[in-house]
């Protein structure tokens, strides 16, 4: 994707340089403003030049879509704002202002650089805003978006179709006299946008959207059913079979209801077969070693806290929430292989071309909740790979600080010297890992940060139903005043007994 000389027609829409307008044909008459409707059409291409997505195949129509209405992303609301009609020009957008570190999987991968051709068919005058519409006018405009979001569906434009559902569920919030007819229309929106965020694999969406129209109607079979969808598709079987009961007892004629029913039952059964069968091939491959390697020191609480050990932070964003830091103390003196490990992890120094030794990027690949968070697996981002700034594993050190405390940084290994860039941090206290995962550091600012990731729904084997990404990381070289550190809590010996249910396995 070329873009590296500067052209004259080219323009900076962004102070960060996110969003760049490179013109092709000048276009006429004004520009198109927020809630203004647009019909475009364009092509997408990856940073390697190849296209992924286009409209040209089908001349006649182009896209169509409300400005400000949250329908595409941010760098094309801000480069069409900034056409006029007629007008042809590439935008190149940077990931911010594009699909982020997640992406669009299949076609777009996380924190892609992407170039869009635009040509600006079409736009309509500003739309009253549904405040100073009448309730009449409201419920015409939510009909129309009704129908509209129905042909996206049709296409298997999903998330066009869903934002256009939930702008018909806005526009129903205005309404003033929030009568029956209002209600049943929520009611089956609400059921639309499951379906569409079901088709987009948006599970969790799903659910909410279900819940919304169960609110409003309790009997309202097709809510239990898209609802027992999507926690089917999360393997939250006993969820499933619930909502499938309730759906089937409010129609019980429907057949699909009872095959979906069995069907959901007889996965439920392959599933936990499947699952002991793991648990099983674990405990015989050492995955869950209970065996303590040989013990040369064994410390009874973690250290005072030294201003000279290495200070790193990590920056995680939840979802799409703003991201937040998190700042750890290592411990150098008595761990300093897997301290420094973790250090030049942090900072990325020790990186090459062909292997980015770095967390930038990475996801928590498991949360346990009253448990831990693990992550750092540089290579797969899954739980089953990883590797040290050493090459490979690296060895236990044998020096064992307890897991007495929640904030806790601890390396997550699937035996004795198996020690390679995953780690994990506690919740709370976890006395039966010690001795066994080396202890050699602790959380010193942003531990409520750190509590909200246990919030997050999860999944099969743990995993987050939300991205929980570490955006940024490195060392912090300039002091921490001691007053703005959370150290005090270590200080409190937790007396809590741990109940058998939570001592789960890293």
């Amino acid at each position: 994707m070329e873009k590296e000389e500067i052209h004259e027609n080219e323009i900076h829409l962004t102070q960060d340089d996110g969003v760049i307008k490179r013109m092709i044909r000048a276009g006429t008459g004004r520009k198109p403003e927020k809630e203004d409707e647009v019909v475009v059409h364009y092509k997408g291409y990856l940073e390697d030049g190849s296209v992924f997505d286009s409209t040209y195949d089908n001349k006649d129509e182009g896209f169509k879509f409300i400005i400000g209405a949250g329908h595409v992303i941010d760098g094309w609301e801000i480069g069409i704002m900034d056409m006029q009609i007629g007008e042809k020009a590439d935008l190149f957008i940077e990931p911010k202002y594009g699909y982020g570190a997640i992406g669009h999987v299949p076609k777009i991968p996380g924190n892609a650089k992407l170039r869009f051709t635009i040509e600006l068919l079409n736009t309509h005058e500003r739309r009253p805003t549904k405040w100073v519409m009448s309730d009449e006018e409201r419920i015409k405009v939510t009909l129309k978006l009704k129908e509209d979001g129905g042909i996206k569906f049709k296409f298997k434009e999903f998330k066009e179709a869903e934002g256009l559902y939930r702008e018909a569920i806005s526009h129903l919030d205005a309404v003033q006299n929030d009568n029956k007819e209002v209600q049943n229309l929520k009611k089956t929106i609400f059921v639309n946008i499951a379906v569409c965020c079901n088709k987009s694999e948006s599970y969790i969406e799903a659910i909410r959207a279900c819940d919304k129209s169960i609110n409003i109607d309790d009997q309202n079979p097709k809510a239990y059913y898209h609802r027992a969808n999507a926690n089917r598709k999360m393997k939250q079987f006993e969820n499933a079979i619930a909502d499938l009961k309730s759906a089937i007892k409010l129609s019980p004629k429907d057949k699909a209801l009872r095959k979906e029913f069995q069907a959901c039952k007889d996965e439920k059964k392959a599933h936990d077969k499947s699952q002991a069968k793991m648990l099983t091939d674990f405990f015989a491959e050492g995955v869950y070693n209970e065996i303590k390697p040989d013990i040369t020191h064994y410390e009874e609480k973690l250290p005072e806290y030294d201003p000279s050990n290495p200070i790193v932070f990590l920056d995680i964003q939840i979802g799409d929430n703003e991201d937040k830091r998190v700042v750890f103390e290592l411990f150098n003196n008595n761990t300093p292989r897997a301290a420094e490990n973790f250090r030049c992890l942090c900072t990325g120094e020790k990186s090459t071309e062909d292997k980015p030794l770095h967390f930038k990027g990475n996801v928590f690949h498991r949360v346990v909740t009253g448990f831990m968070a693990q992550g750092g697996d540089i290579t797969n981002q899954n739980g089953t790979g990883g590797e040290s700034i050493y090459g490979g594993k690296f060895n236990d050190e044998k020096f064992w600080y307890p897991h007495s405390h929640g904030g806790v940084l601890s390396m997550a290994t699937n035996g004795p010297d198996t020690n390679r860039s995953q780690f994990f941090i506690t919740f709370k206290k976890t006395p039966w890992l010690d001795g066994r995962h080396t202890v050699f550091g602790r959380v010193i600012q942003g531990f409520d940060h750190f509590l909200e990731i246990e919030k997050v729904e999860t999944g099969a084997n743990d995993k987050p139903l939300t991205p929980i990404i570490i955006t940024n990381c490195g060392q912090l070289t300039e002091e921490i005043p001691l007053s703005e550190l959370d150290l005090e809590r270590y200080s409190i010996i937790d007396k809590e007994e741990v109940s058998e249910e939570n001592r789960r396995e890293i």
